[in-house]
């Protein structure tokens, strides 16, 4: 697995890709002002069957981080009952569409269903499929952790190059800075790199050496009518009677 490492931090630092962008309308905002790392949902992609080459994505600068879509499925009950075989057979699926789409994808997700299988099925899962999978094709994975793992993060670090960490716990809530730098330190001692999932703290970014997050902060401003930018040194957020009176004529300058 040192491939991965070799192919995840050749030349980068650090990368902010950008969520919420699978509307062509949505996705033509951010490329037209420049962004080139998206990620998306196969769960999106399954349902809409979404080709590469064919659809609005298919532009040779741009690179995705294709999530499993385990957060969409652990939110409906109608998948708690799913069998091992059903979830095996949409692994395939998954990962037969990113083989064909090999050129946009910068890394996937593992199906981290930990709550819906158990910890030993995602465990087996990862060895039958993730790793074969990045091995074959060169495609990093990102192997995402939870409190619920029976493996600890220490574990999770030693085992694997490309880890995933939520910005929120299995029981809801935001993690501090404290924890975040904690287990950075862990994953730098075991040379693991390290992605942030919903960093929606966008001012943690300069404190915490993640190598890859992914964020919807920029599309509050499209739900509420708000304005967000960064000003050199922190994320600024203004609400809309703000940047329609004092910051407009100013910003614009």
């Amino acid at each position: 697995m040192d491939r991965v490492k070799e192919i995840l931090s050749s030349g980068e630092s650090f990368r902010i890709i950008y969520s919420g962008a699978e509307i062509e309308s949505y996705f033509n905002i951010l490329y037209n002002a420049g962004i080139k790392n998206f990620l998306m949902s196969f769960h999106y992609v399954q349902d809409k069957q979404i080709n590469m080459e064919k659809r609005f994505y298919g532009k040779e600068d741009i690179q995705f981080f294709i999530d499993s879509g385990a957060h969409t499925y652990q939110q409906y009950g109608k998948y708690e009952n799913c069998s091992i075989e059903f979830w095996e057979d949409y692994i395939r699926k998954y990962l037969n569409w990113a083989e064909q789409n090999k050129k946009y994808i910068f890394a996937i997700a593992n199906l981290d269903i930990e709550n819906l299988v158990g910890d030993e099925v995602v465990r087996r899962w990862n060895e039958k499929f993730f790793i074969p999978f990045m091995q074959r094709t060169g495609i990093p994975v990102c192997f995402v952790w939870h409190e619920i793992s029976f493996t600890d993060w220490k574990g999770y670090c030693k085992q694997y190059s490309y880890v995933g960490l939520s910005a929120v716990t299995t029981e809801g809530k935001n993690r501090e800075l404290s924890e975040y730098l904690a287990k950075l330190n862990v994953a730098k001692r075991y040379g693991t790199l390290v992605h942030g999932f919903g960093m929606t703290q966008i001012e943690l970014l300069t404190k915490i050496p993640f190598l890859t997050v992914d964020s919807t902060t920029w599309l509050v401003g499209t739900k509420y009518g708000e304005l967000n930018f960064w000003d050199g040194r922190t994320w600024k957020r203004l609400k809309k009677d703000q940047w329609k009176r004092q910051y407009k004529n100013k910003l614009i300058k």
